[in-house]
């Protein structure tokens, strides 16, 4: 009997999304958990919940920092290393959001994000191994060869094969891990530790930044020999280590709260391409206002910092050699070397921003009450940090039209550190407190009380949405759809979206400004080629104006009568 009550409910549900405006609804689920609350985690505790980004950091400046001058080392062509690139904003636009809707769904006693993080990490680790032996793994491909140069020839091109190949699975590897250590975070901190969860991921990626640029500096070959005969493989061999042991410690010291699903009545959930794609869609249509609103700010924010991220190296070199009067040959690699130089004094500059704001906001917010009209607490409220750091960035970015020598473009370099520090920190403890805010609230609905591990954020629904009453023997709910957003008052969920899909889709809106500034910088670089020596400074100030663009939309983030 109850089966058929069951599928008579159906039905009336489906009609009235569809009327709703839910044309295309992927199926509802709701996470259930024990009946327990998220404890206060201790600073040991945070530590070891974010760990695991510092690891997965160091991977990336090897990857970043060097990777370029290995690859062309092995005999890459320039105009082929833009296509090895790609492989960086194409993982972040499909692994990201794709892990996070699929981890939201696992059941799993090791938990839903672990298992991914596990099995990412096996992929990143044979990649890393296959970057730094390709040129030894060519050579098993080549002995079959009897003419030495054909050997060299066929050596160099499987070698370049198996580091391109290497650097994708690398790229998209982590990224998996990435989204599953970062929606850990959100999972594990309760909703008032949001903005210090965050800021103590921020340091983990500040000091991977900093530990990984400083062993570039360091003769590695006469420092650690038995790690291999290169610098590349000696460094790769202690990223392999240095993500073992963080992922280790936050694989082994965080314990996931393992849920399980109440399905609403319907055939049983199952994990696919096509429904995890759907809910990505979906959140992509209805992605509750303030999240949007954070992901707006997100998408010119990064158009001015990936200009950054790609050429201040590049611009450092092109002012070191334009001033310089001096004719010798290695004048090239003394310019890249200061360059390098800079961004690590800027990742020392990020990293103490990461450990002083996030602090002194902690100390002032605890005394609102008592110092209520002291003017710096507003100050100092993330929001205005944001909505400065933005400015600072991009005024920062327009003054390289007046740099005159090395010395100005590394300190303008290492300036930008302090950007960098907070764009790492409160986008993401924005987005966390959101969720995790709405997940605290929509607890009270159930058994189980605040919860972040149980993250659903409620979506914006279209402005023709209508009410309708659910009623059985044993309840009546009301599904009110708003304007804005979706409530329910009721055991029934209504639609939601998990914390792994809005990370995921916030991190699209970090992605898509990269495909947009290799438009744009490739056609300056077109325009200036002749008239100019200073293109790559241009790309810089183009990068300022839209940072510029994104502070006036971080001023709509705060909310109302704060």
């Amino acid at each position: 009997m109850a089966s058929e009550e069951d599928t008579s409910r159906t039905p009336l549900i489906h009609r009235t999304l569809t009327e709703a405006g839910y044309k295309s609804f992927p199926r509802v689920h709701t996470t259930v958990l024990p009946n327990s609350t998220t404890p206060t985690l201790s600073v040991l505790d945070l530590i070891k919940l974010s760990i695991c980004l510092a690891g997965v950091q160091f991977t990336w400046t090897v990857e970043l920092a060097y990777g370029t001058p290995y690859l062309l080392l092995l005999g890459l062509s320039k105009p082929l290393m833009s296509l090895v690139w790609l492989a960086g904003p194409l993982s972040g636009l499909l692994i990201q959001p794709v892990i996070g809707a699929i981890s939201d769904d696992t059941q799993c006693r090791y938990g839903r994000r672990r298992p991914y993080i596990v099995g990412g990490g096996v992929l990143v680790l044979s990649s890393v191994a296959a970057i730094a032996y390709a040129k030894e793994l060519a050579h098993l491909f080549a002995v079959n060869s009897t003419d030495n140069d054909s050997v060299k020839v066929k050596s160099r091109n499987v070698a370049i094969l198996i580091a391109v190949v290497a650097f994708y699975i690398l790229d998209f590897s982590i990224n998996a891990v990435q989204a599953c250590c970062r929606a850990l975070i959100l999972d594990r901190a309760p909703h008032d530790q949001q903005e210090v969860a965050n800021a103590y991921a921020g340091r983990m990626l500040n000091i991977g930044s900093v530990v990984g640029y400083f062993m570039g500096f360091i003769d590695l070959v006469e420092v650690f020999p038995m790690l291999g005969k290169t610098q590349m493989q000696i460094l790769c061999a202690i990223a392999g280590m240095v993500f073992v042991f963080s992922l280790g410690i936050t694989c082994l010291s965080v314990t996931e709260v393992v849920p399980h699903q109440e399905n609403t009545p319907g055939p049983a959930r199952k994990i696919s391409i096509t429904s995890t794609l759907q809910e990505i869609w979906y959140g992509f249509r209805y992605l509750p206002s303030p999240v949007q609103k954070i992901c707006n700010v997100q998408f010119f924010a990064w158009m001015g910092w990936f200009p950054f991220l790609f050429y201040s190296t590049t611009w450092i070199t092109e002012v070191y050699i334009r001033n310089s009067r001096s004719t010798d040959p290695d004048i090239v690699e003394d310019a890249i070397r200061a360059g390098s130089f800079a961004l690590f004094i800027q990742s020392i500059v990020s990293l103490v921003t990461t450990l002083v704001l996030p602090m002194l906001t902690e100390y002032l917010s605890e005394g609102k009450e008592k110092w209520s009209s002291n003017a710096c607490i507003h100050l100092f409220d993330i929001h205005n940090i944001y909505t400065f750091s933005l400015v600072f960035f991009g005024t920062v970015m327009l003054v390289t039209y007046w740099v005159g020598s090395a010395t100005e473009a590394s300190v303008i370099v290492m300036l930008c550190g302090i950007s960098w520090g907070i764009a790492l920190w409160i986008p993401f403890a924005l987005v966390g407190e959101f969720v995790s805010s709405n997940s605290h609230s929509n607890s009270h609905s159930h058994s189980t009380p605040g919860s972040a591990a149980n993250t659903k954020c409620l979506p914006a629904v279209p402005e023709s949405s209508t009410s309708t009453l659910y009623s059985s023997e044993n309840n009546t709910s009301v599904i009110t759809m708003s304007s804005n957003m979706a409530t329910v008052n009721s055991e029934p969920q209504e639609p939601v979206l998990d914390s792994g899909i809005v990370l995921g889709i916030h991190n699209m809106y970090v992605v898509f400004p990269q495909f947009v500034i290799i438009l744009v910088s490739t056609f300056i670089f077109t325009l200036l080629k002749e008239s100019s020596t200073d293109s790559v400074g241009w790309v810089l100030r183009v990068g300022g104006v839209c940072s510029f663009v994104a502070a006036y939309l971080s001023l709509k983030l705060k909310p109302s009568g704060a």
